[in-house]
């Protein structure tokens, strides 16, 4: 069985190595095999795409400003009058409890992910979830997380 590892040399170029799980049972270790040529790695691939999308999703998730921009413009710079105006019926109070439970359940996740895996630039998502959004701020962290670490096979 081989194992693709994806090196990233100080350039950020990669650098794609294959590895074969070798030694005894209960002492096996990676061991590395040549480059290889013709390889395509799908998953780098994969993964630089789906950072793409999180990004230009983190990007289009500020878009929600527009309107509470519109907003201020046409009922005044008052932050109290915006909030009541999100509980003026049910529909509204109701999206207002739905990004908000959400919004600091990501919150959370985030706080134990990030201080678990060590990733402090994780933490940049939190400003953009209470200042811009949850539409903003959970692809960023998405993208902030995926981005690659450097393994060392």
């Amino acid at each position: 069985m081989h194992y693709v590892c994806v090196n990233y040399d100080a350039a950020a170029l990669p650098v794609h190595r294959v590895a074969r799980l070798t030694g005894k049972p209960g002492r096996q270790h990676l061991t590395k095999l040549p480059l290889r040529h013709g390889f395509i790695p799908w998953e780098s691939i994969f993964m630089t795409l789906l950072r793409f999308v999180y990004l230009a999703l983190a990007i289009v998730g500020v878009y929600p400003w527009l309107f509470f921009y519109r907003w201020f413009e046409q009922n005044g710079w008052s932050l109290s009058e915006m909030i009541d105006a999100w509980y003026v019926n049910n529909a509204t109070t109701g999206l207002v409890w739905d990004l908000t439970i959400a919004a600091v359940a990501l919150v959370v996740w985030i706080v134990f992910e990030a201080g678990r895996r060590r990733d402090w630039l994780g933490f940049l998502a939190i400003p953009a979830i209470f200042g811009i959004g949850v539409s903003c701020g959970l692809p960023l962290y998405l993208f902030l997380r995926s981005r690659p670490s450097v393994a060392s096979l």
